[in-house]
Protein backbone atom coordinates (compact mmCIF):
# COMPACT_ATOMS: atom_id res chain seq x y z
CA UNK A 1 0.00 0.00 0.00
CA UNK A 2 1.48 3.29 -1.19
CA UNK A 3 1.95 6.47 1.43
CA UNK A 4 -0.51 8.66 -0.19
CA UNK A 5 -3.46 5.69 -0.26
CA UNK A 6 -2.67 5.36 3.05
CA UNK A 7 -3.08 8.92 3.77
CA UNK A 8 -6.34 8.74 2.15
CA UNK A 9 -7.66 5.36 3.93
CA UNK A 10 -6.85 7.08 7.31
CA UNK A 11 -8.67 10.47 6.44
CA UNK A 12 -11.35 8.53 5.44
CA UNK A 13 -11.60 6.13 8.66
CA UNK A 14 -11.51 9.67 10.58
CA UNK A 15 -14.42 10.92 8.51
CA UNK A 16 -16.61 8.18 9.56
CA UNK A 17 -15.43 8.20 12.90
CA UNK A 18 -16.54 12.46 13.34
CA UNK A 19 -19.95 11.41 11.70
CA UNK A 20 -20.64 8.88 14.03
CA UNK A 21 -18.92 11.06 16.89
CA UNK A 22 -21.58 13.42 16.23
CA UNK A 23 -24.35 11.34 16.14
CA UNK A 24 -23.87 9.55 19.34
CA UNK A 25 -21.36 11.30 21.60
CA UNK A 26 -24.10 13.14 23.36
CA UNK A 27 -25.25 9.53 24.44
CA UNK A 28 -24.55 6.69 26.43
CA UNK A 29 -21.88 4.00 25.39
CA UNK A 30 -24.36 1.84 27.07
CA UNK A 31 -27.55 2.94 24.98
CA UNK A 32 -25.34 2.31 22.13
CA UNK A 33 -22.71 0.06 22.60
CA UNK A 34 -22.10 -1.06 18.66
CA UNK A 35 -21.68 2.10 17.19
CA UNK A 36 -19.10 3.52 20.37
CA UNK A 37 -17.23 -0.08 19.40
CA UNK A 38 -16.90 0.84 15.80
CA UNK A 39 -16.06 4.58 16.64
CA UNK A 40 -13.38 2.75 19.22
CA UNK A 41 -12.54 0.61 15.75
CA UNK A 42 -12.22 3.39 13.16
CA UNK A 43 -9.76 5.37 15.47
CA UNK A 44 -7.76 2.46 16.42
CA UNK A 45 -7.26 1.59 12.41
CA UNK A 46 -6.47 5.04 11.58
CA UNK A 47 -3.58 5.18 14.53
CA UNK A 48 -2.70 2.29 12.58
CA UNK A 49 -2.22 3.90 9.14
CA UNK A 50 -0.92 7.29 11.08
CA UNK A 51 1.52 4.84 12.97
CA UNK A 52 2.88 3.90 9.62
CA UNK A 53 3.33 6.66 7.67
CA UNK A 54 5.43 7.99 10.28
CA UNK A 55 7.24 4.72 10.80
CA UNK A 56 10.38 5.59 8.06
CA UNK A 57 10.57 9.19 8.47
CA UNK A 58 11.02 11.96 11.36
CA UNK A 59 7.25 13.10 11.81
CA UNK A 60 5.38 13.99 14.48
CA UNK A 61 2.73 11.64 15.68
CA UNK A 62 0.46 14.44 16.86
CA UNK A 63 1.25 16.55 14.60
CA UNK A 64 -0.03 14.48 11.40
CA UNK A 65 -2.95 13.24 13.85
CA UNK A 66 -4.35 16.73 13.63
CA UNK A 67 -3.72 17.84 10.24
CA UNK A 68 -5.68 14.03 8.99
CA UNK A 69 -8.28 15.61 11.28
CA UNK A 70 -8.49 19.34 10.19
CA UNK A 71 -8.61 17.83 6.22
CA UNK A 72 -11.36 15.39 7.61
CA UNK A 73 -13.14 18.16 8.76
CA UNK A 74 -12.54 20.72 5.84
CA UNK A 75 -13.68 17.52 3.53
CA UNK A 76 -17.26 16.97 5.83
CA UNK A 77 -17.67 20.82 5.83
CA UNK A 78 -17.33 21.10 1.99
CA UNK A 79 -14.02 23.57 2.01
CA UNK A 80 -11.91 20.64 0.05
CA UNK A 81 -13.79 18.91 -2.29
CA UNK A 82 -13.74 15.39 -2.11
CA UNK A 83 -12.30 14.71 -5.06
CA UNK A 84 -9.22 16.59 -4.53
CA UNK A 85 -5.30 15.40 -4.71
CA UNK A 86 -4.35 15.16 -1.44
CA UNK A 87 -0.49 14.30 -1.01
CA UNK A 88 1.83 14.24 2.11
CA UNK A 89 5.04 15.13 2.08
CA UNK A 90 8.37 15.22 4.05
CA UNK A 91 10.25 18.47 4.83
CA UNK A 92 12.93 16.98 2.61
CA UNK A 93 9.79 16.33 -0.45
CA UNK A 94 8.25 19.75 0.21
CA UNK A 95 11.59 21.45 -0.45
CA UNK A 96 11.82 19.34 -3.87
CA UNK A 97 8.30 20.15 -4.28
CA UNK A 98 9.08 23.94 -3.76
CA UNK A 99 11.37 24.51 -6.39
CA UNK A 100 9.48 22.82 -9.06
CA UNK A 101 6.94 24.88 -8.22
CA UNK A 102 8.24 27.90 -7.90
CA UNK A 103 10.05 26.67 -11.40
CA UNK A 104 13.42 27.31 -9.83
CA UNK A 105 16.37 26.72 -11.82
CA UNK A 106 18.57 23.79 -11.53
CA UNK A 107 21.50 25.54 -9.86
CA UNK A 108 18.99 28.04 -8.28
CA UNK A 109 17.25 25.44 -6.93
CA UNK A 110 20.68 23.62 -5.23
CA UNK A 111 21.01 26.87 -4.01
CA UNK A 112 17.83 27.25 -2.26
CA UNK A 113 18.25 23.77 -0.78
CA UNK A 114 21.55 24.47 0.22
CA UNK A 115 20.34 27.25 2.03
CA UNK A 116 17.51 25.89 4.11
CA UNK A 117 20.38 23.10 4.89
CA UNK A 118 22.12 24.91 6.86
CA UNK A 119 19.27 27.50 8.51
CA UNK A 120 18.27 26.56 12.16
CA UNK A 121 14.74 24.66 12.51
CA UNK A 122 13.03 27.75 13.65
CA UNK A 123 14.29 29.90 10.39
CA UNK A 124 13.86 27.15 8.36
CA UNK A 125 10.13 26.76 8.88
CA UNK A 126 9.47 30.28 9.54
CA UNK A 127 11.40 30.91 5.86
CA UNK A 128 9.22 28.59 3.86
CA UNK A 129 5.71 29.29 5.47
CA UNK A 130 6.24 32.95 5.03
CA UNK A 131 7.95 32.97 1.98
CA UNK A 132 5.97 30.34 0.02
CA UNK A 133 3.23 28.76 2.04
CA UNK A 134 1.35 32.13 3.10
CA UNK A 135 2.21 33.58 -0.49
CA UNK A 136 0.71 30.83 -1.94
CA UNK A 137 -2.35 30.71 0.19
CA UNK A 138 -3.15 34.42 -0.65
CA UNK A 139 -2.49 33.97 -4.12
CA UNK A 140 -6.74 34.31 -5.39
CA UNK A 141 -5.51 32.13 -8.84
CA UNK A 142 -4.05 28.87 -5.95
CA UNK A 143 -6.30 26.73 -5.30
CA UNK A 144 -3.70 24.45 -2.92
CA UNK A 145 -4.00 24.36 1.00
CA UNK A 146 -1.38 23.40 3.00
CA UNK A 147 -1.34 21.08 6.20
CA UNK A 148 1.52 20.70 8.76
CA UNK A 149 2.95 20.90 12.35
CA UNK A 150 4.72 23.38 13.83
CA UNK A 151 7.98 21.67 13.41
CA UNK A 152 7.13 21.36 9.10
CA UNK A 153 8.34 17.72 9.47
CA UNK A 154 5.87 16.89 7.14
CA UNK A 155 3.43 19.11 4.96
CA UNK A 156 -0.06 18.29 3.08
CA UNK A 157 -0.70 19.60 -0.44
CA UNK A 158 -4.12 19.60 -1.19
CA UNK A 159 -5.06 20.28 -4.58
Amino acid sequence: MTIQTKLMQAINLTQQYNRLNAQYSHVSCIDYPQQYDNMESLQVAAGALIAELIKHNDISINGLSQAIENIALDINNGNIRPSAQITLYTQDEFIEYIAQRAKMHHKEAERFENMLAWMQEVDRVGYIETRFILEWENDRNNNSSFYYDNRMSFVIVVD
